[in-house]
């Protein structure tokens, strides 16, 4: 289901630049509220206030928010969750893709990894292949890495659902000299690179499993018939 969504949101950077919408006056139990540009929508559905001043939007979203599946009109804690989702995914995503260009590249650090597995051994396999030749013992330290990087994000107090900060690994509180400004380039910087990096690995995935899926792979027919080749 999360990658699901994050894909979804993901697509975003897919979309063509649209004029902003002008905003839209609503009536509730007696009260007039004016709905900003960026959070009007068109099918009568409402966005979460919080979501306008959230990290993302850009001008390639054409100074709205993006979310043509409504995410972000169910709920704070919903939208809150969705971004960690993404964030999430978005920083998986990018240490794939470096992981893979590496691996492609055939680079490698010096030694072995079990006293036996050359890692230049590992590097000179395909990248799908250099991580089935790696040792249980390995894949069961790399995932009990990640298991205890989502312990600390999952049980902090408060968790980010309550009213806490979603963990941001800043160990050298790079963002405590940051302005506010500075701060928020670098987060949609961050989200945006990370969207990008998901649609990039799936496309890795693709061109490695399914010949010609992506046309612009050297090795692949259909690029060979573009190219002349």
């Amino acid at each position: 289901m999360k990658s699901a969504l994050v894909l979804a949101a993901a697509a975003n950077a897919l979309v063509a630049p649209s004029a902003p919408a002008a905003s839209t006056v609503v009536r509730q139990a007696g009260k007039v509220i004016q709905t900003p540009p960026i959070l009007t929508r068109d099918d009568g559905l409402e966005t979460r206030p919080m979501a306008a001043d959230m990290p993302g939007i850009g001008l390639e979203f054409g100074g709205k928010i993006f979310d043509p599946m409504g995410f972000a009109t169910f709920s704070d804690e919903s939208l809150i969750w969705f971004r960690a989702c993404e964030l999430k995914h978005s920083r998986v995503a990018m240490l794939a893709c470096a992981g893979w260009i590496v691996n492609g590249l055939h680079l490698s650090l010096p030694g072995t990894i079990d006293y036996s597995t050359k890692f230049s051994d590992l590097a000179a396999k395909k990248p799908l292949d250099a991580w089935a030749a790696v040792p249980v013992g390995g894949k069961l330290q790399i995932l009990g890495w990640i298991f205890c990087v989502e312990c600390a994000s999952e049980m902090q107090k408060p968790h980010y659902l309550k009213g806490g900060e979603f963990v941001t690994y800043d160990w050298a509180n790079l963002s405590g000299a940051m302005s506010p400004e500075s701060l928020k380039r670098k987060q949609e910087a961050e989200l945006k690179n990370g969207r990008l990096a998901m649609i990039g690995f799936m496309s890795f995935l693709a061109a490695n499993n399914i010949e010609g899926s992506v046309p612009m792979v050297p090795h692949s027919e259909a690029a060979k018939s573009i190219l002349g080749l």
